[in-house]
């Protein structure tokens, strides 16, 4: 993981844990899906990385939907003395109105719905958490670092927003591309005490590459390293 210069904000980026809905490329929105058993031990293998750091983390924050949340809850259980899980509504998933529960791969799905959320209206959600609730504790705080987990898009989305016009709180290091984030992955952003900061790392998963005694230590991957929805 990336060391950050003293006093500045570091922030573990997170996506949720695979689900079945992952696997099968369903459109999950703000369904309230849980994690399936990969899904679990992705979650509890960052845990188990970051258990020393997790320790001395000043907060962590959660969306509030079952996959996120457990995947959270997870990674915090591994380390012997957590922060408190402070869930958020804000950190959703993108709603899809009835597009929620169909195959992305469908081509019966028909236009979006009107009622679905548009994407300008998640980032508003997105960049509010963010200027509410992470600016504030680089702008004040001692430095650090806390955890955030969210969803695919919403992170995707919430990141591309950071890192542009208007906006342009962040910006991306040398060789980080903004991409599709496999589930559990770790997005390392650093942020001064001016509120500005940098993306220094993107979707590092490996965590997920782990030895398999049994095969004489072959590497054995958990879970879809794709970033597909």
């Amino acid at each position: 993981m990336v060391s950050p210069p003293s006093k500045s904000l570091t922030v573990r980026i997170i996506r949720h844990g695979q689900t079945e809905d992952n696997l099968n490329h369903i459109i999950q929105g703000q369904l309230n899906t849980p994690l399936n058993e990969t899904g679990r031990s992705q979650a509890i293998l960052l845990g188990r990385q970051l258990s020393e750091e997790v320790s001395s983390w000043k907060a962590a924050f959660s969306s509030d939907l079952a996959r996120a949340k457990e995947s959270a809850e997870l990674v915090l259980s591994e380390s012997s003395s957590p922060p408190e899980l402070q869930v958020d509504v804000r950190l959703r998933e993108r709603f899809m109105s009835s597009h929620q529960g169909l195959s992305f791969l469908s081509d019966d799905r028909g236009p979006l719905p009107k009622d679905a959320e548009l994407v300008s209206a998640m980032a508003a959600r997105a960049l509010e958490f963010w200027v509410d609730v992470i600016v504030p504790l680089a702008v004040g705080g001692e430095g650090g670092t806390i955890g955030l987990v969210s969803h695919g898009a919403f992170l995707k989305t919430l990141l591309t927003h950071l890192s542009s016009p208007p906006v342009k709180l962040l910006s991306l290091a040398k060789g980080v591309q903004i991409a599709p984030l496999p589930n559990t992955s770790v997005t390392t952003v650093v942020i001064s005490q001016d509120g500005k900061g940098m993306v220094k790392s993107w979707g590092v998963v490996e965590h997920l590459v782990v030895e398999e005694e049994s095969a004489g230590g072959a590497k054995l991957i958990v879970g879809d390293l794709s970033g597909g929805e």
